[in-house]
C-alpha cells in the first residue's frame, strides 16, 4: 500500500519518496510511476514515433482524404472481417463430407471452426499486448 505524507503547513498530501519527480524530469498530470521509473502518457516532441505531416495539405494526412477513398478504406475492412467470419460458418456445410471422406465423427468435424472462433476471440487478446511491447 503506498503511503502518503501530510504536510502540516498547508495540509497537502505529499507523494511517498519514490514518486517524487526527478530534477531532470517535470512532472505532468498525465505521468504515470511504474516501478520508480517515470512514463509519460503524453508523446514528447522528440519521440522517434512522433508521426508528422508536412502542412495542413498533405496528401498522406487520413483527414484529408477524399471521403470515396474513407468509404473505400471502411468498405475493404469491413467485407474482409465479415469474409474472415463466414468462413468458419462455410466449414460447417461440409460436415457430412468430412464424416463419409474421413470417417470422423460429428465432433471431431466441430472441432476446427470451434478452434476457429476462439482463435478469432482470442488472438487479438493475446496479439495486441506482445505487439505493444516487442513490436515498438
Amino acid at each position: 500500500m503506498l503511503s502518503s505524507q501530510v504536510d502540516e503547513s498547508s495540509g497537502q498530501t505529499e507523494p511517498p519518496p519514490h514518486m517524487e519527480p526527478s530534477s531532470n524530469h517535470t512532472t505532468s498530470s498525465s505521468d504515470i510511476d511504474l516501478e520508480g521509473k517515470k512514463i509519460s502518457s503524453s508523446p514528447s516532441l522528440d519521440s522517434a514515433y512522433l508521426v508528422e505531416f508536412n502542412g495542413e495539405h498533405d496528401a498522406r494526412n487520413p483527414l484529408n482524404f477524399s471521403p470515396v477513398r474513407k468509404w473505400l478504406i471502411v468498405t475493404i475492412v469491413a467485407w474482409g472481417s465479415l469474409l474472415v467470419t463466414a468462413t468458419s460458418f462455410l466449414y460447417n456445410s461440409c460436415y457430412g463430407q468430412l464424416d463419409k471422406e474421413f470417417g470422423s465423427s460429428q465432433i471431431v468435424a466441430t472441432l476446427g471452426p470451434s478452434l476457429f472462433v476462439v482463435g478469432l476471440a482470442v488472438g487479438p487478446m493475446v496479439t495486441i499486448p506482445l505487439s505493444e511491447f516487442y513490436g515498438r
